[in-house]
């Protein structure tokens, strides 16, 4: 892709060509020597292998974009795409194509989206009235135009239907945050407040950002994720944030939620500590197999000299024990989880570990490992076990696993699953 990698600050992914594999389309920015560039489309070829779309699916569309969505806008069953970016200067950035089923792509902008003066942060796409059809949330960041609500009619034709009541809109996410069954959306800014916007039913959002704990002014909510982080049913919400807040934190925050949307920051005590650089964008994954999620954010600061990516691991399901531990001493064996579960912790051989769906990864020998006793998960949820180490000498430098196995019912639903592992030299 290297002779392609313009600026592309957003990357759309879905089946544009309907031969069932997950392609990828790339939103263009522009360099100073060519101006606007096109977007391009990275066709999968079965798996890894991809190849830049030479039909030119998007013809003199040449576009100074933000970013980039592909969503099936006119309800015929391909994906379409909609574009956003800075239309102050350089005529219009914000574009709908519809796509012809095969890939190719035609621009229907001035037909199908209202007109918008300003520079468009980012759009995100819901069905806000339930009929069925996909709407627009469309955030301006700067310019004449405001951020706005623009309803389908069913064929990809968007209409403003209301003025969002936010400024300086930089990144929106959208689910029922409520519980009620309608979407609403979270709405993060560059300098105001952040806002909660939630749906009133008739697929009007009303400012109810009341209910949020407040961050701080100033502050720069870049990017934002909503996910069940703490399994309880409803949607939590992870901020990717710029500035300092008035206790000088910067980086992610999560906001947990009480089922009813309204959250409180629970930052300090769930996030440790290493986050202080700010971030750009964050979202979540099981990346340690351990059946709860961790958090992936991108930085976002050149003048810190310190792009890295970061990783904070979710200890839902965790266990933690000290790499090396004396003959004759005892090992210290920590394990956090939802309180009221068992755990039945195993110690043994390592071995390459095997996923075990949908319980986890297992990553001890099953014919070389020996149970340790029982335990329970108290309030807090944690425990610290102790086990006494033979003074063996035969044990000086041996390398053994130690692994847990969580059962219950949480919320009423049962649980089995594995803790993740740590491995332990015997000196």
């Amino acid at each position: 892709m290297d002779p392609y990698a313009w600026p592309a600050q957003v990357l759309a992914v879905g089946d544009v060509d309907g031969d069932g594999d997950i392609d990828i389309l790339a939103p263009q920015g522009a360099y100073p020597a060519f101006g606007p560039l096109p977007p391009h489309v990275f066709l999968n070829h079965g798996g890894r292998r991809f190849s830049v779309d030479t039909r030119v699916p998007f013809p003199r569309a040449s576009i100074e974009s933000h970013g980039g969505e592909l969503f099936d806008a006119d309800g015929d069953g391909d994906l379409d795409a909609v574009f956003w970016g800075d239309s102050r200067t350089r005529g219009r950035a914000d574009r709908l194509f519809l796509n012809d089923g095969s890939g190719r792509f035609s621009d229907v902008t001035n037909t199908h989206l209202p007109v918008i003066v300003g520079f468009s942060r980012h759009v995100c796409v819901l069905d806000v009235d339930r009929d069925g059809d996909r709407d627009l949330l469309w955030l301006v960041w700067e310019g004449a135009s405001p951020s706005v609500l623009a309803v389908n009619d069913g064929t990809g034709r968007f209409a403003v239907q209301q003025v969002l009541p936010v400024q300086w809109a930089l990144h929106a996410v959208c689910g029922d945050l409520n519980g009620d069954g309608h979407v609403d959306a979270f709405v993060g800014c560059d300098g105001p407040p952040d806002k909660l916007l939630l749906n009133d039913g008739t697929g009007r959002l009303a400012d109810m950002s009341h209910l949020l704990p407040g961050k701080q002014v100033p502050d720069k909510t870049e990017g934002a994720h909503c996910v069940d982080i703490d399994k309880d049913g409803d949607l939590d919400i992870l901020i990717a944030s710029q500035y300092q807040d008035r206790i000088g934190r910067r980086g992610p925050h999560l906001w947990i939620n009480d089922g009813t949307g309204r959250f409180s920051d629970v930052s300090v005590w769930t996030l440790m500590n290493g986050n202080e650089t700010p971030w750009y964008d964050v979202t979540t994954g099981d990346l340690d197999a351990d059946g709860d999620l961790d958090i992936v954010g991108t930085n976002f600061d050149v003048s810190l000299q310190d792009l890295r990516g970061r990783v904070i691991t979710g200890i839902q399901s965790h266990l933690y024990c000290g790499p090396v531990v004396a003959r004759g001493s005892s090992l210290s064996v920590q394990m956090y989880a939802e309180p009221g579960l068992v755990v039945a912790p195993y110690v043994g051989a390592p071995m390459s570990p095997v996923w075990i769906y949908p319980f986890g990864a297992w990553g001890l020998d099953p014919g070389r490992m020996l149970q340790l006793p029982l335990a329970q998960i108290g309030s807090g949820g944690g425990l610290t076990l102790r086990y006494a180490v033979p003074t063996d000498p035969s044990l000086s430098g041996v390398a053994v696993r130690v692994q847990g196995a969580l059962l219950g019912v949480v919320n009423q639903v049962p649980v089995i699953r594995t803790t993740d592992w740590n491995e332990v030299r015997v000196q």
